[in-house]
């Protein structure tokens, strides 16, 4: 065994040294066999090619100090009867351990946090000396010792397991023993190592090795590699460097702009010829830079390699699993289980599984939690379907399509539910051979690699290569179990499962190909032309040292460098980033000016400060930087500052994307930039014009009346065999807007039923209204009568509360009842108030001389009965509905009754007005439930409105149909319905109410409109002269104040 010999370089004159010491190695025999021992893969291809360039490399091998051991030391490890320790299942025996321990780690065993910092202290653990395990093991804070003894309990567990450690012990003793499996290492050589632990040290002496030290000329970071030199017994090197630091500092506004600063300096220095290869664009803290960098050479167009953003957990494989265990977790909630099947492209008897359709239909089936729930939704789907069909010929195909559909759905949820039974509980091994199981039925691997023979290219192969290796930690779990490991519930597994599928899912490109990505760490030691350090703030880089709760870091000082503390970890960032400045042929920092988690401001860095004194000749302070950022006279030539992305825009020289510049060509022109013709090629211009429009619209002097983006459409005619709902003219000659995306377009909200807190009083209002239909239908035929006269029985009241349960149950199933507590109140009232209603019913009947002959009188629609009006010359209008109630009188008169389950309040007449409400708006039901009622001619019919609630106290208001009240429904009609024709659907948001308009408190599409000025929007829309008719018959503007009046 040679002793070791250490050279000490710069980091930017490694490779020559290198090159030197290989050609040493070798002597007069040019293939003679050489091992370099790099920190890194990303390092080894770096030298690698640069070596190349200089002079053959045959019969060199480049290899991480972890895969030199394995090639020695592994075959000696198996032969003995050990085999590989898998993070996952390591993670398994912590979990086993910590459970076991009997102290407060043992209560957090289960949580994903616990097992990473139990795995962590472990690796620092690793080849401490003997003592200070000891020490820590009898240590007297109670969860520093039980930490420790919960990984040696682990590691007693796996003595026939063997980790990287291992494998690097043994492997020095197959260097000392001169083991035939280590002739062909040849010279070995440990270039530019990152960390050097008591077994690698002892790996390098085994060998002879020769070790090049890269110094950096910094006291605190060099006297690192002097301990290093003494774990190798050789003597540190002399004549360190000065320190080499960045050349060049930018002030950025955010680090979105720092993003994009880098990207325009690359694309500069790509036009001058430097080749994209040669520069990278690193940072300090991955968890805040990594996304922004990707994203933004992404939408450049920049070719570019780095790390991978994703990890195995969110690969189609790992999204497929862990959103299964979470569905289940929940208990099928509607919403995870809709995650989950619109997360992967999962198979169902040999098809795609329609994801995005399953979430549609299980909203329709009301579905909120439960496997019950999604049994059922067969059976609501049917049923809902059923009763729209009744109404529409024709649909009898959509209705069966559904239900088939939703049977389809149930099962597949029910075959996932009986996979992952949230009830049972087995070992991690039994859950992970289930998950396999399920991974290979609904993601078989032949249905991703069809996408790899067609377009999906690059991402495809990444998809598959994810795939194998989630596969490989489900085998892993599934094929050993750790001793003494008992059942846990499916909680624990997928806690388990998804910290073990927490690792990074390959990277993204190639080394080479365009632009390197990275940390800063990982380009240590790497050569590049031109380097951009992103990210120089106080507490972002260098980090921010966290303690560690097991072993606190007071306690890690105390023993003297046997386990890694914070502030060596700080001493190695620096390591780091001095390497790359030293290492690049210019190297620019910059630094936000606000945080990006807080948006607060952000300081920069002390390193930042550093390098800006160096280059200043003297030390700067922030406020100085301030003062330059001010003063641009003032500012030196080594500092940019960016004001603002809109500063750049508006003058910058340099453009990070094309959108960029042309966004600068838009905001540069002289003469109505939104005329630009940028702006009509990337169909922007629309939108522009639509906001500029609505602006001009509400702003001092902008010219009045409706254009076609604030409110004017394609009019359309009163066209045959089309029908007006109550509701729709109701919309109309309120808010024409609301109408318009809500019957002209037909848009609808999308219904959640999870978030329902309580029942929707519009779902309350038709629960009442189909009980009291289905009592009303049941009692005539119980009476064998056409209509119902007299008092109510005993029997008919029981009835009708059944009625009430047998909805109640319904409603439940379809999952739009709210939560239980709100809904069990609900539903008493609701007995409550049915009772009342037969006493408060029998009463007036009796005082009326009436009789009930029909109940939901249906007209329109495709039903018997049709209902046209006509509203002026030539025009008439159809009507569609159900008249909730129609009473006979005994001179044969007729009685039409709409139920109102809210409160009356909103119904008030407005003085000298039968129709017109008093908050605005019209009452039209009545008028066309007479109209609809009374065909057979006659006397005409009463109409009332009955409030049948508590809250409405049963309150009956009554509309009178005379002359009067026919001509003014005809002109409102008829105006509301010229509106249309015209095409104009201006947003009325009504007088203010509370903290909204009053037309707004309700609209599904409040958001849509304006957030602001709506009031003076429509003062200035309606001075069109379109609408004068409109405002003055319909809205009713400049008519005195309304008062009450009798209805």
């Amino acid at each position: 065994m040679s002793a070791v010999r250490v050279i000490g370089t710069e980091y930017g004159k490694a490779r020559v040294v290198l090159a030197r010491v290989i050609a040493e190695g070798r002597g007069s025999d040019p293939l003679a066999p050489v091992t370099v021992v790099v920190p890194s893969n990303l390092v080894a291809l770096d030298v690698r090619r640069w070596l190349v360039r200089e002079r053959p490399v045959a019969n060199v091998r480049f290899l991480v100090v972890e895969r030199l051991a394995e090639l020695a030391a592994a075959p000696r490890l198996q032969a003995r009867g050990m085999r590989p320790r898998t993070r996952w299942l390591w993670l398994e025996h912590l979990r086993v351990a910590a459970a076991a321990s009997g102290g407060r780690l043992g209560e957090l065993a289960d949580h994903p946090a616990t097992l990473r910092r139990l795995a962590a202290l472990a690796s620092d653990l690793k080849g401490a000396p003997a003592e200070v395990i000891e020490r820590l093991e009898a240590h007297p804070e109670p969860l520093v010792a039980e930490a420790v003894r919960v990984v040696l309990a682990a590691r007693r567990a796996t003595r026939d397991l063997y980790d990287d450690h291992d494998l690097v012990v043994e492997a020095a003793a197959a260097f000392r023993e001169g083991d035939p499996a280590v002739r062909e290492a040849g010279t070995v050589i440990f270039y530019l190592p990152d960390r050097m632990t008591r077994a690698a040290a002892e790996l390098a002496r085994a060998a002879g090795a020769t070790v090049i030290l890269g110094l950096t000329g910094d006291r605190e970071v060099d006297s690192r590699s002097a301990a290093w030199c003494r774990l190798l017994g050789a003597d540190p090197p002399g004549g360190p460097p000065a320190p080499r630091l960045p050349g060049r500092l930018a002030s950025l506004p955010d680090p979105e702009e720092e993003v994009r600063f880098a990207t325009r300096e690359v694309w500069r220095l790509a036009e001058a010829g430097i080749p994209l290869h040669r520069m990278a664009i690193l940072y300090g803290n991955a968890e805040q830079y990594a996304s922004l960098v990707h994203d933004r050479l992404e939408a450049s167009g920049t070719p570019h390699n780095g790390p991978g953003l994703r990890t195995l957990g969110e690969s189609l494989a790992g999204r497929a699993v862990l959103g299964a265990l979470r569905a289940a977790r929940s208990e099928w909630r509607r919403d995870a289980v809709a995650d989950w099947l619109t997360s992967a492209p999962l198979v169902v008897q040999g098809e795609e599984v329609p994801g995005h359709a399953w979430d549609t239909l299980s909203r329709e089936a009301g579905v909120v939690r439960g496997l019950g729930q999604w049994q059922r939704a067969e059976a609501v789907v049917r049923a809902g379907r059923a009763a729209r069909a009744a109404d529409s010929p024709g649909l009898e195909a959509w209705r069966d399509a559904g239900a088939a559909e939703a049977k389809r759905m149930a099962m597949f949820v029910a075959d996932a539910a009986d996979r992952f039974d949230g009830r049972r509980a087995l070992t991690v091994a039994a859950w992970a051979r289930t998950a396999a199981a399920a991974l290979a039925e609904w993601l078989p691997r032949s249905w991703l690699a069809r996408f790899n023979a067609g377009a999906g290219g690059g991402l495809a192969e990444a998809e598959l290569a994810a795939y194998d290796e989630v596969v490989r930690v489900l085998e892993g779990l599934g094929g050993a179990t750790a001793d003494g490991a008992s059942p846990v519930g499916l909680a624990v597994f997928e806690a388990t499962l998804r910290e073990a599928l927490d690792v990074p899912a390959g990277r993204h490109g190639k080394l080479g190909e365009g632009v390197f990505t990275g940390t800063v760490a990982e380009a240590a030691g790497m050569g590049f032309d031109h380097v951009f350090v992103l990210g120089m703030a106080e507490r972002v880089f260098p980090p921010q040292p966290s303690d560690d709760p097991l072993l606190p870091e007071r306690l890690r000082r105390e023993l003297d460098g046997a386990v890694p503390s914070a502030a060596e970890r700080l001493v190695e960032a620096r390591r780091a980033y001095l390497a790359v400045a030293a290492s690049a042929g210019t190297c620019v920092v910059t630094a936000p000016r606000v945080s990006l988690r807080d948006q607060r401001p952000a300081q920069p860095s002390r390193w930042f400060l550093e390098a800006a004194g160096v280059l200043n000749g003297g030390p700067v302070y922030g406020r100085d930087l301030e003062r330059w950022g001010r003063e641009p006279a003032a500012r030196p030539g080594w500092l940019t500052v960016v004001d603002s992305f809109a500063a750049w825009i508006k003058a910058g020289d340099g453009f990070a994307d094309v959108h960029e510049r042309d966004l600068a060509e838009v905001s540069r022109a002289t003469a109505e930039p939104w005329r630009h013709r940028l702006l009509v090629e990337l169909g922007v211009q629309d939108g522009i014009t639509a906001r500029a429009e609505r602006s001009r619209m509400s702003a001092a002097g902008g010219s009045p009346g409706i254009g076609p983006w604030t409110g004017a459409a394609i009019g359309r005619r009163l066209e045959p065999g089309i029908e007006f709902s109550a509701s729709a003219l109701e919309a109309l000659t309120s808010c024409p807007f609301r109408f318009f995306l809500g019957h002209e377009l037909r848009v609808r909200e999308a219904e959640r039923p999870e978030e329902l807190d309580t029942i929707e009083p519009a779902t309350r209002g038709s629960l009442v209204h189909e009980v009291l239909e289905r009592f009303v239908l049941e009692v005539k035929q119980q009476r064998h009568a056409e209509v119902i006269a007299g008092e109510w029985t005993e029997g008919e009241r029981r009835l009708l509360l059944e009625l009430a349960d047998r909805a109640f149950a319904e409603y439940e199933r379809r999952g739009v009842t709210g939560r239980p507590a709100s809904w069990s109140a609900t539903k008493e009232r609701i007995r409550q108030d049915l009772a009342r209603f037969l006493d408060e019913d029998w009463r007036w009947r009796a005082q009326e001389g009436t009789a009930i002959r029909d109940a939901e009188l249906a007209f329109g629609g495709g039903s018997e009965r049709t209902v046209e009006y006509e509203v002026g010359p030539g025009r008439r209008i159809a009507f569609r509905g159900k008249a909730d109630r129609v009473d006979v009188r005994q001179d044969g008169g007729l009685v039409v009754i709409d139920y109102k389950t809210g409160s009356a309040d909103s119904f008030r007449a407005a003085k000298g007005s039968q129709l017109a409400k008093q908050d605005g708006g019209w009452l039209l039901q009545l008028p066309i439930y007479a109209l609809a009622a009374g065909q057979g001619g006659g006397t005409p019919p009463r109409a009332l409105y009955w409030f049948i609630s508590e809250e409405g106290e049963f309150e009956r208001r009554e509309v009178t149909l005379d002359s009067s009240t026919e001509e003014q429904f005809r002109r409102v009609v008829g105006e509301a319905m010229a509106l249309r024709e015209q095409g104009l659907y201006p947003a009325i948001a009504g007088p203010p109410k509370f903290d909204r308009w009053h037309n707004c408190r309700f609209c599904p599409f409040d958001r849509v409109c304006p957030g602001s000025d709506r009031e003076r929007l429509w003062e200035r829309w309606k001075q069109d002269p379109r609408l004068k008719q409109f405002v003055a018959v319909v809205l009713r503007e400049g008519e005195p104040a309304a008062e009450e009046g009798e209805a």
